[in-house]
């Protein structure tokens, strides 16, 4: 579907501006009426009644808890996706629908004053700050729980934001971390598209985030309009401030009723215009204009896919590998993952193009291959030294049904004392799923530097010596240059690797470590501490994944 080739251009300019109802004038037991759409051609009326002001609620901005009433209501609640649902006293707007709570046994909704939307320029309490460091350090499964804190914007506990529907074939990977951003899934194909209805107040709106092979968007409601200009929601869609999302036409199905929170399944349209202001009392947007597209192009197996995503330090990695999940399951179907991997192509604006690589196998495999999708563009895109924005990013998948792990089970060396700058003949045992043995042998270099010291070869995988790496050093590069050289370095599971590990204090400089500190020179630096040397060496780039690792005593001599 290709929601945003051409933009709709909309000729009504002269919406009114809306005739506000000040909250300094609300009082309990009010009465008013809302609009909202459920299902058929047009939206419903509701009715409202003011039950009270609370302060404080969400920081600075008064909240109306109201009582609304309808048949569909009733049934139903507040339903997600009624979010920016205008409510009038008399036919003065008071605000819109941006807020309730689960399990609740009638309608009631937590209104934001639209005098509180209009020229809004006040961010979502930040949500918690993203170092890029702190993603090369987790593994694969905890990268999720990391952008959880980076994306939500820290508003009240128990209060939901009436959660936005959003759909496109969401994997379960991604369900808990849209959860925590108040967005609920809701997987459903786009029909034909209906008649265009107006773009004004109770008509619904939707925010896209990727389209075309793989989809997402969130709907909600539009709350009022004055001119070109589309307020809605009434509440953080990802609580960004300044966007450029696009604005598209949605298509309400129906709202299923649920006892926590219900929902709104919409269809996404055709595009509307540019979302370009995500803050704490709801978003805004111009009609008409376009905005930037990122390419994401998926092969699994030498079939290939194809959609775009917003242009985004973060939204960018979010969207891509959650577009490319939904390929995935969607290609290899349900059942054992067997053996792939990922071949990871970034093309940063202005920048060289930046590839890396990744293999996978077992039952885990799934979410990691998932994990090193999502790494690689939002580790680079939150990076804090350059601002990076992508042109496009492709992924290429290779897929075989087989498990064809190995286990390193053992290693061993021709000499057990060594001069430094010495070669030494390495052999590494390993042992497939079938139990069948397999022995490598590789000539080594002893790294040069070196004292008469006892130190020690840890030999394994990619992904498990940067396990021993980061239990040995922080992964904190100093520079943009320096963490593009540490993504690079052997971490695949496919890589056999050697990790050389002396306990004695080395020097690190411009992201390199300098493994021969003389010991006066290091004693010097008061009150710094220095990491342990370590120097890692690939010894060989393997189509099937390895695990374990086995670890070499040494002593050396001058």
């Amino acid at each position: 579907m290709r929601l945003l080739i051409a933009v709709l251009l909309l000729v009504s300019s002269s919406a009114p501006a809306a005739d506000l109802y000040p909250v300094r004038d609300v009082r309990p037991g009010m009465r008013g009426w809302g609009l909202t759409w459920t299902r058929g051609p047009e939206p419903i009326r509701f009715e409202a009644e003011v039950v009270g002001v609370m302060e404080g609620f969400i920081p600075g901005v008064p909240t109306v808890l109201t009582r609304l009433s309808h048949p569909d209501l009733d049934h139903a609640g507040v339903f997600a996706g009624m979010s920016g649902s205008p409510v009038y006293i008399g036919d003065r707007l008071l605000g819109a629908v941006a807020y309730t709570w689960s399990f609740l046994k009638e309608p009631l909704a937590g209104i934001t004053p639209a005098e509180a939307m209009k020229g809004d320029r006040t961010a979502a309490p930040a949500a918690g700050a993203l170092d890029a460091s702190t993603l090369l350090g987790a593994s694969w499964g905890e990268i999720s729980g990391l952008l959880k804190g980076a994306l939500r914007p820290s508003l009240p506990e128990g209060a939901a934001l009436a959660p936005l529907a959003v759909q496109g074939g969401m994997p379960t990977l991604f369900e808990g971390l849209f959860a925590a951003m108040a967005m609920a899934p809701a997987d459903h194909a786009p029909g034909p598209e209906p008649p265009p209805y107006p773009l004004e107040g109770g008509y619904p709106i939707g925010a896209a985030l990727a389209w075309g092979d793989a989809s997402f968007f969130a709907s909600g409601t539009i709350t009022f309009r004055e001119g070109e200009t589309l307020h809605a929601f009434g509440h953080p869609f990802l609580g960004v401030g300044e966007a450029a999302f696009p604005l598209v036409r949605a298509h309400p199905v129906a709202v299923l009723a649920r006892a926590q929170i219900s929902m709104r399944f919409s269809n996404p349209g055709t595009g509307a215009g540019a979302l370009e202001w995500d803050g704490l009392t709801g978003i805004r947007g111009t009609l008409g204009r376009a905005v930037a597209e990122v390419p994401v192009a998926v092969s699994v197996n030498g079939k290939e896919r194809r959609f775009s995503t917003v242009r985004h330090p973060l939204i960018t990695g979010l969207m891509a590998a959650n577009g490319m999940a939904s390929i995935l399951q969607k290609e290899l179907g349900p059942g054992p993952f067997g053996t792939a991997s990922l071949t990871v192509t970034l093309h940063p604006m202005g920048g060289e193009t930046l590839v890396f690589s990744e293999a996978f196998s077992g039952p885990s495999a799934m979410g990691d291959l998932v994990g090193a999708a999502l790494l690689y563009p939002v580790v680079l895109g939150s990076n804090p030294y350059r601002q990076v924005l992508f042109d496009r990013i492709a992924y290429e998948v290779r897929h075989e049904a087989a498990d064809r792990r190995e286990r390193v089970t053992g290693a061993a060396v021709d000499k057990g004392v060594v001069k430094a700058g010495e070669r030494i003949r390495l052999a590494v045992h390993t042992e497939d799923l079938q139990g069948r043995a397999l022995t490598r042998t590789y000539d080594l270099a002893v790294p040069s530097g070196l004292l008469p010291e006892t130190f020690s070869l840890v030999v394994g995988s990619g992904r498990e010596i940067e396990e021993h790496l980061k239990k040995a050093q922080p992964l904190k590069p100093q520079s943009y240059d320096g963490l593009v050289r540490l993504l690079r370095e052997p971490r695949a599971a496919a890589d056999l690797v050697v990790l050389w590990k002396v306990q004695r204090p080395a020097l690190m400089a411009d992201d390199r470590l300098y493994p021969a500190v003389n010991p006066d020179f290091a004693s010097r630096l008061s009150g710094t501490r220095l990491p342990s040397t370590l120097v890692r060496v690939l010894l060989e780039t393997r189509t099937n994944p390895l695990e374990g690792t086995a670890e070499i005593k040494f002593k050396t001599r001058t």
